[in-house]
């Protein structure tokens, strides 16, 4: 185990868990899913694992500031982020260029 969290939800009377392990030599993600399951329906559980290597599917959404957008471009460019930005969502054209520049499909939402 390299991270362990946790906490309960008094509205709903539930118990969450999130945990990040390196699992056995061998041991592929479906036999990981396939075990997982038979304890969660042991125990009337829900779960979700997910492979840390496969990069996220992230959509990006900016007002009128750009410094935390560029940071974010800037990062996932160099590769320092494991994410795969699919688009960028602004209320705003400011940006468009930007977001166009970076081969990324932007999306303009006009909503005050």
């Amino acid at each position: 185990i390299n991270d362990s969290a946790q906490y309960d939800d008094p509205e709903t009377d539930r118990f969450f868990m999130r945990m990040s392990f390196i699992s056995e030599e061998g041991r592929g993600l479906q036999e990981l899913r396939e075990g997982l399951a038979e304890v969660a329906n042991d125990f009337d559980m829900s779960f979700d694992i997910h492979d840390v290597h496969a990069k996220m599917k992230v959509v990006v959404m900016v007002s009128r500031f750009g410094h935390c957008l560029n940071d974010l471009l800037y990062r996932w460019r160099i590769g320092a982020l494991p994410i795969d930005i699919v688009a960028v969502i602004s209320n705003h054209l400011d940006y468009q260029k930007v977001v166009v520049n970076h081969d990324l499909p932007f999306h303009h939402v006009p909503v005050t």
